[in-house]
């Protein structure tokens, strides 16, 4: 392939088996989740890692959506167990701080 501008091959840190999230900024910058893993991280346009967020969370399982705002990153996961029809949406800051966790 003669587009390919990077390959990212830290595949421990990416830990994104059983399904992608991601979002992309104006700038290439990727952030995303993989469906095991409960926390996002964030791949330059270079394609170099800049950070892993941390989440200790259990309530926070599963991430099925990633949006960016202005207000940060939004990480959308899983019905609660305790309470059906429920997902939590965790926002980041944009170096990967936990800033809240919505019950929706």
């Amino acid at each position: 392939w003669s587009d390919i501008r990077w390959k990212f091959t830290d595949a421990e840190a990416c830990n994104v088996t059983g399904g992608l999230s991601y979002a992309v900024a104006g700038d290439g910058t990727i952030y995303l989740c993989g469906y095991y893993n409960n926390a996002p991280l964030c791949i330059g346009a270079d394609g170099l890692l800049k950070w892993k967020a941390e989440n200790n969370r259990p309530d926070l399982y599963h991430p099925w959506k990633i949006q960016l705002t202005d207000s940060g990153i939004e990480v959308y996961y899983n019905e609660s167990s305790e309470y059906e029809g429920m997902y939590n949406v965790a926002i980041y800051d944009y170096s990967g701080v936990m800033l809240q966790v919505i019950q929706k």
